[in-house]
């Protein structure tokens, strides 16, 4: 099936989807980096004790608290400097939502939740990126660093 096809209609959760770091607003934000260093992501989700986002914590709030406060940016707490404006899509609404979720809102992460609004996972460029090259080989294109595009082709007559 063409690739538009399957955006439209594979769900969200066929993705391999990143297990969020997920804290709380009181969270330092020291602590919040050693988790997201801890597991290779560029952001933390803010959650409740439902664990339903408020916001998320990226490395852009990250370089704003050190320009704001260099010398004790590690001690404030994440809710303080928390990005409000995040996105989210349930586990199985299609591919091709996060996509222009993303867009629209010029976002790298997407919170995925579940049917009851909690986050569970994240997904974003990389995740739908892994989605296309492992799916559709064929149709991705692949550079060498500092060469010529190389085009997978079959092999033999």
């Amino acid at each position: 099936m063409p690739l538009e096809h399957n955006l439209a209609q594979e769900p969200v959760n066929v993705l391999r989807l990143r297990e969020a770091v997920k804290v709380r607003p009181t969270t330092l934000a020291r602590d919040a980096v050693a988790q997201m260093r801890a597991r290779r992501l560029g952001c933390a989700i803010v959650v409740d004790d439902s664990d339903r986002p408020h916001g998320v914590f990226t490395e852009q709030s990250v370089i704003n608290l050190l320009r704001s406060r260099p010398r004790d940016w590690g001690d404030q707490p994440v809710q303080g400097c928390m990005d409000p404006c995040w996105a989210s899509i349930r586990q199985t609404e299609p591919i091709g939502n996060v996509i222009a979720t993303m867009q629209a809102d010029d976002l790298r992460f997407v919170v995925v939740v579940d049917a009851e609004g909690k986050a569970v996972a994240l997904t974003g460029q990389r995740g739908v990126m892994e989605y296309i090259a492992e799916h559709f080989p064929r149709q991705v294109m692949v550079q060498r660093v500092g060469g010529h595009p190389y085009f997978a082709t079959a092999e033999g007559a």
